[in-house]
């Protein structure tokens, strides 16, 4: 089945062609076919014309509520910012947490991990972030206000204020109904030495 110029009495759609200049032209193409017996039907192809001209003019019309907003993409990644590759979390009983964390100058989170996807991003100061036992290496990166920080998953690591000025960022915890959103490092203790 082709498009194609058309036939006496065939069902015709007319598409109207814009040139750079403002011309408007009309074409007129046959939207019809043979089926297996030979007889020409009309495809679907009318139908999902207008239901996707329905959308552009409601899309349209939505567009002029919000035109006053602005939209900044900040930061698509696959990626931690270590280069872990990103994960969802699979659970029946998602929940997500949203926190604000302050640190303050000399302070520390302390060694911990996330069990579940984390995503923050710096509303002031300067944080530095320690990562260790990670597959893709060791390091520290340092994140500034502005910043989105994508956190790695069941790796440990300490975020450290080593500025003169607090340290603060939103956090968004995208976890599970009973799932801790921080494990904080375990510290085995040692025998003494007689």
């Amino acid at each position: 089945c082709a498009v194609g110029d058309g036939f006496a009495g065939d069902d015709r759609v007319g598409i109207l062609l814009v040139s750079g200049v403002g011309e408007v032209r009309r074409k007129e193409r046959s939207l019809r076919c043979r089926d297996d017996m030979g007889e020409w039907v009309m495809p679907w192809v009318r139908g999902v014309v207008l239901v996707v001209l329905s959308a552009i003019v409601s899309c349209v019309g939505w567009a002029e509520e919000y035109k006053s907003v602005e939209v900044q993409r900040l930061v698509t990644s696959t990626k931690a910012s270590n280069g872990q590759l990103l994960r969802y979390l699979q659970t029946g009983q998602p929940e997500v947490t949203a926190v604000i964390v302050r640190v303050p100058p000399g302070g520390s989170t302390g060694w911990h991990e996330h069990p579940v996807p984390v995503y923050a991003y710096m509303l002031e100061g300067e944080l530095h972030v320690e990562i260790k036992g990670s597959k893709t290496g060791n390091g520290t990166y340092v994140f500034k206000k502005g910043d989105v920080i994508l956190e790695v998953m069941d790796t440990l690591h300490n975020g450290y204020n080593s500025g003169s000025e607090p340290a603060s960022l939103v956090v968004f915890y995208t976890g599970a109904a009973g799932v801790p959103n921080v494990v904080k490092e375990r510290v085995e203790a040692v025998p003494a030495q007689p």
